[in-house]
């Protein structure tokens, strides 16, 4: 494909992930969405959840903390005992502890940043126990901490904005596991390895050298390292390495699945958002050209009007984009 028709490509699929990926993220989120309702609810069960107790902020956020604490712990034991632990075909040793350490905060905060070979460092376990599912887990997490974000901002004086697990869970369940699943086909189909045979051994004998070239289960981790807006990929050159990236059809995939559609679900859950955003900056706009002729006690106290005038729930969408609007415009 040409550049051209790549862009054009690429804004019909965004346009298609904004408008339906996003309604079906704002569905999800808000409880609309069973169609894994079987699989749902013992994961409920087992955890001692109950999605219909919401959590103030505080305890969203000790939630929060909680579940990364647990898991960077599980990530370094993973990374430290890996050379007794299975899934490990070339007899790699343990990770160093600064490394480890370093890695697991990285994955587990979405940050991802890989000081590492991944094929000459990581175990096939390491690889998807820790770093594949950190890529799921962190991912979910910081969705559910944005729709928290968006629920406190829509829901004016409420105490509560959700709750974390049910967010996380949803997120991992209905999101981020369904979407990564078709990919990694598409990648695998594509020519991206996935196996745990363990490396191939070449033997050239007219030279007499031999080559070790590192295999392992890339497709299924590639698919959500870009989906989750991750990095680290299995081999050290990332993207770059046609065992992860074969041809251009997967690298268009990939930049399809790092642009999706958090914008749309924000706009489907809270279509108010965009009055609050336009009230702000006519309320600070306002503020800094009344700021040179009114004194800052006048001047708060026409912004404290201006926000009064619109605290008051609207009849209709049109009157408050209206009103709000011609507050933006005016001297």
């Amino acid at each position: 494909m040409t550049f051209a028709l790549t862009i054009v490509a690429l804004v019909v699929v965004m346009a298609i992930a904004w408008r339906y990926l996003g309604s079906y993220m704002a569905a999800v989120y808000e409880g609309r969405t069973r169609w894994l309702s079987r699989v749902e609810r013992p994961i409920y069960r087992v955890c001692g959840v109950d999605p219909a107790n919401e959590q103030s902020w505080q305890r969203y956020s000790v939630s929060l903390i909680a579940f990364s604490s647990v898991a960077l712990l599980i990530s370094y034991l993973i990374f430290r005992l890996q050379g007794v632990l299975p899934f490990n075909p070339q007899h790699l040793g343990a990770v160093t502890p600064a490394l480890a350490w370093n890695t697991s905060v990285s994955f587990v905060t979405n940050t991802n940043w890989q000081s590492y070979s991944g094929e000459t460092t990581m175990s096939y376990l390491s690889q998807m126990a820790s770093l594949a599912v950190q890529n799921f887990l962190s991912a979910a997490a910081g969705i559910a901490v944005a729709v928290a974000l968006i629920r406190g901002f829509s829901r004016r004086g409420a105490k509560t904005i959700g709750n974390f697990w049910a967010d996380l869970i949803r997120g991992t369940l209905y999101v981020l596991l369904p979407i990564s699943f078709v990919a990694a086909i598409i990648f695998m189909a594509q020519g991206a390895v996935q196996t745990l045979g363990g490396p191939a051994h070449i033997f050239d004998a007219l030279n007499g050298v031999r080559q070790v070239i590192p295999l392992g289960p890339v497709a299924s981790q590639e698919a959500i390292k870009q989906l989750g807006t991750n990095g680290g990929g299995f081999f050290n050159a990332n993207g770059a390495m046609p065992f992860e990236n074969p041809t251009g059809l997967t690298n268009f995939l990939s930049i399809v699945l790092i642009l999706w559609g958090i914008a749309r679900q924000a706009i489907e859950i809270t279509p108010r958002c965009w009055n609050a955003l336009i009230l702000k900056r006519a309320t600070s706009a306002i503020s800094k050209e009344k700021s040179t002729s009114c004194s800052r006690a006048n001047s708060a106290s026409f912004v404290s009007s201006v926000s009064s005038s619109f605290s008051a729930p609207s009849t209709s969408s049109a009157v408050s984009w209206s009103a709000l609007s011609s507050t933006a415009s005016s001297p």
